[in-house]
């Protein structure tokens, strides 16, 4: 039997690596034609195992589902919109998460001069960081297309907090469903 404590690193990693971020930035794209109006009942759908962006690296799991599933239903609920279980929901609602390692490069300060050699008195400053994106669909239930998409990305500070930080930021997605044409 495995043991679970091998996998505690991982599985923290995993759940708190999701936007504990300060600087977070929502976008959203939608299909204008789509009758948002007439949307009542939805259905979860799982994740998928591959993020459609491919330059995350999948971090969906169980814990992370156990944060956004709740958030979104919260919000879902707030604004109307019921949880259904029958076979046929107004639309169905699905969520990506993942991870990416990035590198920022500053530089700062003057040359003087072709008389000098190379960027002298230019400093450098490189930072390494991940960014976080959490991705959620809209998808129309009677023809399966995808009518809304929200995504935040940021960048991972402080794991301290996660919980708190993954509701916050299923809020903000959802903030903008639906659109407001």
């Amino acid at each position: 039997m495995v043991k679970l404590e091998k996998f505690k690193p991982i599985l923290i990693v995993n759940i708190v690596f999701l936007l504990a971020c300060t600087s977070q930035k929502v976008q959203t794209d939608y299909d204008p034609a789509a009758a948002f109006k007439i949307l009542r009942t939805y259905h979860w759908l799982k994740p998928e195992s591959a993020i459609p962006n491919p330059t995350y690296e999948d971090v969906n799991n169980e814990f992370i589902s156990k944060k956004v599933r709740p958030a979104a239903e919260e919000i879902l609920g707030d604004k109307g919109f019921e949880l259904s279980e029958k076979e046929n929901p107004d639309f169905l609602i699905a969520y990506y998460a993942g991870l990416k390692k990035r590198v920022n490069v500053n530089e700062y300060g003057y040359s003087y001069g072709q008389w000098q050699s190379g960027l002298y008195d230019r400093k450098r400053n490189v930072e390494a960081y991940q960014e976080g994106l959490l991705m959620i669909d809209i998808i129309l239930g009677s023809s399966k297309e995808l009518i809304w998409r929200g995504w935040l990305t940021g960048i991972i500070e402080d794991p301290g907090s996660a919980g708190q930080k993954i509701e916050k930021a299923v809020k903000k997605i959802l903030d903008k469903f639906p659109p407001k044409n």
